[in-house]
């Protein structure tokens, strides 16, 4: 397959928002005064956070422009906050994420980040090629009209009574590597199925989703217009940052902590709950079809994986096994590469966060194991994750994937784990 829209993008990219010069910068507060600093500076929208000012000692990541580093950097020196550059030049970051040897690539290679479109054709061939065990289907329209897929594999055995685990990615337009990470496990998913045993007992167990971009619009947005750009694309009143976070919409405890009614905020939640279109149809599938047992909406970056609840601090029912599943998951990822995963609620492990897709999943459908993972890495390369590491993220995250699916079925089948 000849990657000709990824090729387009040489033809428009001087049109596109550019970083020349921009840095991020990594900053630790050390006392709640700072963190309250750090907050108020992020509610200006002045810059870019790429990570939110949570709790003491937990690093905050702020991308500024060639124009107001300097006064950012004398900013946080006034307050004694400790900084230092983490990326030195945005640009030249992503620049070196886009694949090379666009004209004569013929296959989809599972070591780049790839289109939309792209992603679409490839999965409509996957499924054509494990049509025995596995279907492409479509289950809604983004604002701008683009498809959204997924590919649901059933295994060769049917079964009645048979649970399902739902997986995606792309829910924040500038996350790359969690549609990458989707795509080399969907794709190990069907080349392993029949002969490994753990990925065999899963789809046997389980059918299983894999839907890689759940924010189309936004997500080819950032191909050809603006690689930092995180919502959706159904205008919400801001020209600077249009779309609303897809991940503060859902309509569960919708517009509480952590959401933004600013259009212009980064997590704006939208004028309703669940108005937006990619939202509604991923609450609707979930809700009307099959019975779910497991849902993870993937993010990046920090390397968490968190469990409900995202809109209050209390423990959600189920915290023990979701917590105890969680721990399998990420032991067995890092057991691959060494990378090492905090776990926990959502509040409690990265911030408040309501109106989220676990939440929803949980709340809502009764989706016992309901996830927000953060992907690779911990802030070295943040949103611009060169594209060598996307085969050892999906190896690893697909270990920690096959952990908890033997813990789901486990428990569900009324096995001690």
């Amino acid at each position: 397959m000849v990657r000709s829209s990824i090729f387009v993008l040489g033809s428009v990219v001087s049109d596109a928002v550019r970083y020349d010069g921009h840095q991020v910068v990594r900053c630790l507060p050390t006392s709640v005064e700072q963190v309250a600093v750090l907050n108020n500076l992020d509610q200006t929208e002045k810059y870019d956070f790429w990570t939110e000012a949570r709790a003491t000692g937990k690093p905050v990541d702020i991308r500024c422009g060639p124009s107001d580093c300097e006064e950012l950097k004398v900013f946080v020196s006034n307050e004694s906050i400790q900084c230092s550059i983490l990326v030195e030049d945005v640009q030249k970051a992503a620049d070196d994420m886009l694949p090379k040897g666009l004209q004569s690539s013929a296959s989809f290679a599972l070591d780049e980040y790839h289109t939309y479109d792209d992603i679409i054709v490839w999965m409509k061939q996957l499924a054509d090629q494990y049509s025995d065990i596995a279907e492409y289907i479509e289950f809604g329209t983004s604002y701008q009209g683009k498809k959204l897929a997924a590919i649901k594999i059933t295994g060769s055995k049917a079964k009645s009574g048979k649970k399902a685990f739902w997986m995606d990615g792309g829910i924040h337009a500038r996350e790359w590597i969690t549609t990458a990470a989707m795509n080399y496990m969907l794709a190990q998913t069907l080349e392993q199925y029949g002969s490994d045993d753990v990925v065999t007992s899963l789809v046997d167990g389980l059918n299983v989703y894999y839907a890689p971009v759940i924010n189309p619009d936004g997500y080819s947005y950032t191909w050809t217009n603006d690689r930092m750009h995180r919502k959706t694309m159904m205008p919400s009143g801001c020209s600077s940052s249009p779309g609303t976070d897809p991940n503060r919409n859902w309509d569960y405890h919708w517009n509480e902590a952590g959401s933004s009614t600013n259009p212009c905020s980064e997590s704006y939640a939208g004028a309703s709950a669940a108005d937006q279109p990619e939202v509604q149809a991923v609450q609707d599938f979930i809700r009307e079809h099959d019975d779910f047992l497991g849902y993870i909406n993937f993010h990046s970056y920090s390397q968490l994986w968190m469990s409900p609840w995202g809109y209050t601090s209390a423990k959600a029912p189920d915290y023990s096994v979701q917590n105890a599943a969680a721990k399998a998951a990420v032991t067995a990822l890092e057991a691959v590469h060494g990378t090492r995963y905090e776990y926990g609620p959502i509040s409690t492990t990265i911030y408040p966060a309501s109106g989220s897709s676990a939440d929803y999943t949980y709340g809502v459908c009764g989706v016992l194991f309901s996830y927000g993972v953060e992907l690779r890495d911990t802030g070295a390369h943040g949103f611009v994750l060169p594209a060598d590491q996307i085969v050892p993220t999906g190896e690893e995250t697909f270990e920690g994937i096959k952990a908890l699916g033997q813990y789901m079925i486990a428990h569900d089948s009324g096995v001690v784990v």
